[in-house]
């Protein structure tokens, strides 16, 4: 699904709710800022079902940490290279968890 927006300054953050299970992530999303197109990467995906929120943190250099305060604690624990993700239906789905909110941030 593609939509588009213009920006006049370069936002810290961007949150796009995952309201279809036709929507898939991105590893970038591109946005025109003030007709400069920008590229933010993915930095997160929250995940629901069940009882509680899981997550996914994508660190600058591209490694995929999962994190369940229920079950890992206040460990995250590694889930591979982001560039090593060719299936974007992975990002979309952890454990027995749905995504439901995409994180894209500045470098």
């Amino acid at each position: 699904m593609r939509s588009s927006a213009s920006f006049v300054a370069v936002p810290d953050f961007i949150f796009i709710s995952v309201d279809s299970d036709k929507l898939l992530a991105d590893k970038r999303l591109t946005i025109d800022v003030a007709g400069v197109r920008v590229t933010l990467p993915l930095r997160g995906i929250v995940y629901g079902g069940g009882a509680h929120f899981v997550c996914r943190f994508i660190s600058k250099r591209g490694r995929v940490w999962y994190h369940d305060g229920i079950v890992t604690g206040s460990r995250c624990v590694d889930d591979g290279w982001l560039k090593n993700v060719r299936d974007p239906r992975w990002l979309m789905s952890t454990r027995t968890r749905e995504a439901v909110l995409l994180v894209y941030a500045r470098r």
